[in-house]
């Protein structure tokens, strides 16, 4: 007999091993029987699994978050390109999110695993933008102060 699962939460099987622990403690068969009820099965240790993200959650994302702005630091060295990216991927994120919720309707263990490989791919991708916009300003920098050297230019000249 399998349990009615609901894939909407992040324990999906959690309703069904609820009941089945209530009906063990309502019969009281540890103190009349001496008897353990154990729950076994892909549904029981799919939920154990799952519910192991709950268990520092916070700790977990205070960490990366320190983890992702330290490698952003490093990696760009510009607390304004660092903001333009960091910028970029919350709005992005949170317009997936919006978009899922409405086509889903919930969050589960699969929006999750979206959600980290979304941070990392986004994050990935505005290094290296960033990375080629300060390249490309630093290579347009040299040619203009070039040109600057061999025809001074005057103020305003361009829009007389």
């Amino acid at each position: 007999m399998e349990p009615k699962l609901n894939f909407a939460a992040l324990m999906p099987g959690l309703a069904a091993t609820d009941a089945i622990r209530q009906i063990a403690r309502d019969l009281n068969l540890a103190d009349d029987y001496q008897a353990r009820v154990r729950l076994t099965g892909q549904v029981p240790i799919d939920d154990d699994e799952f519910g192991t993200l709950k268990q520092g959650a916070a700790l977990n994302a205070f960490l990366s978050i320190v983890a992702v702005l330290v490698i952003l630091r490093l990696a760009l060295r510009s607390p304004r390109i660092m903001l333009a990216v960091v910028l970029s991927l919350v709005v992005g994120l949170a317009a997936t999110a919006a978009c899922g919720l409405l086509m889903v309707g919930a969050f589960n263990l699969i929006s999750v695993a979206f959600a980290a490989l979304f941070i990392g791919i986004g994050l990935d991708f505005g290094i290296r933008l960033s990375v080629r916009y300060r390249s490309e300003r630093h290579d347009h920098t040299k040619t203009s102060s070039r040109h600057s050297r061999a025809q001074p230019r005057r103020l305003g000249a361009r829009w007389r």
